[in-house]
């Protein structure tokens, strides 16, 4: 532990605090990899920003795994980074998006440039000029950055969480839980910057491969794995397609066949899970809580983990009956070994 109470065993986010419109918001995600700065429309509202503040904007965001998250516009809104007595005050443009999440807002590349930050993830510090020229530090909070993760294992609860809506005595401004909390004693509020161009949505582009031909032995094969697939309700039947990947039959050992697929363009549009096994600690802290402990079969191995609905239609495969897309984790994915462990 460091002086800062930084615990150097954990590798925890950065989480810091910023006042925006004047309220104090915390849980704020300092991301650098991100090249957009967002606000979660559950914290727009909070900020009780009227919704014609917003210039509207509807093309979703892709996530690193082609998740589609849904927009609704993008505002200019000046925001305080402060450091005890001193302040520093940039304006961001921040992309308001429909999520659940753990977050208030999440700070980009785009902010933390015109910040001028540096950041240490081991120390959990941002540093950066003031107006003087002066030296600010930021602190990471550990305790938020927990609590933020522990939410984000539990998403059949509401992800982010509140407390209940209280007026301060003789306060006309409502006090919205822990997260939010408004600024008292300034009566200037702050003007939103001219609007920006919009933003362009993040996407890769799907690919579909063009079908490859199969002996007749291979579609034989092919039909039976499928079918076999089918009966066991590991796949169904795909009738519009955005990816679309080929069959490959590999003769095994025993003089059976295999059926791979070859998910080569989506496998390289996803990035690798370079770190598959959590800590132990974050396991047993994962548990608190629950009632019900499941454990896997083995034996089914990745098939018994369900895909998510909105991936389902990137798994297409072809055969030379039917298009299919798998319901349950294809052995043939990229990040399958760490997902499963």
């Amino acid at each position: 532990m460091t002086s800062h109470g930084v615990d150097h065993q954990q590798d925890y986010p950065m989480i810091i605090t910023v006042e925006i419109e004047n309220y104090a918001v915390k849980k704020v995600l300092v991301d650098q990899g991100s090249s957009v700065d967002i606000l979660y429309w559950a914290t727009y509202q909070k900020l009780q920003l009227s919704d014609t503040a917003m210039a509207p904007y509807d093309k979703p965001i892709y996530g690193f795994s082609g998740e589609k998250v849904s927009t609704r516009g993008y505002i200019d809104l000046h925001t305080v980074v402060r450091d005890g007595a001193q302040t520093k005050t940039i304006p961001i443009c921040f992309l308001v998006v429909d999520a659940p999440t753990s977050y208030n807002v999440l700070l980009g590349r785009p902010s933390l440039n015109t910040l001028g930050a540096v950041v240490s993830t081991p120390h959990l510090t941002m540093k950066f000029p003031s107006p003087s020229g002066d030296i600010l530090t930021i602190h990471g909070d550990q305790r938020l950055a927990r609590e933020c993760y522990r939410a984000s294992l539990r998403p059949q609860l509401p992800i982010l969480q509140t407390n209940h809506i209280e007026r301060p005595p003789g306060s006309e401004i409502a006090l919205f839980g822990d997260d939010l909390d408004p600024r008292m004693g300034r009566d200037v509020r702050l003007e939103p910057v001219e609007e920006t161009t919009p933003l362009e949505s993040l996407m890769v582009a799907p690919s579909n491969s063009k079908k490859r031909k199969l002996g007749e032995e291979r579609h034989l094969a092919a039909k039976a794995e499928a079918d076999k697939l089918l009966s066991a309700g590991f796949i169904e039947e795909a009738h519009y397609t955005t990816w679309l990947s080929n069959v490959v039959l590999v003769k095994k050992a025993n003089v059976k066949w295999r059926m791979c697929v070859g998910y080569i363009d989506l496998n390289n549009a996803c990035p690798r899970d370079a770190y598959p096994l959590p800590d132990i600690d974050r396991l047993v802290d994962s548990a608190v809580s629950n009632k019900v402990l499941s454990f896997l079969d083995a034996y089914s191995g990745y098939n018994q983990i369900p895909m998510a609905a909105s991936d389902m239609n990137k798994t297409a495969l072809i055969t030379d009956d039917a298009n299919y897309f798998y319901k349950v984790m294809s052995f043939d994915l990229k990040n399958t070994g760490a997902t499963y462990q």
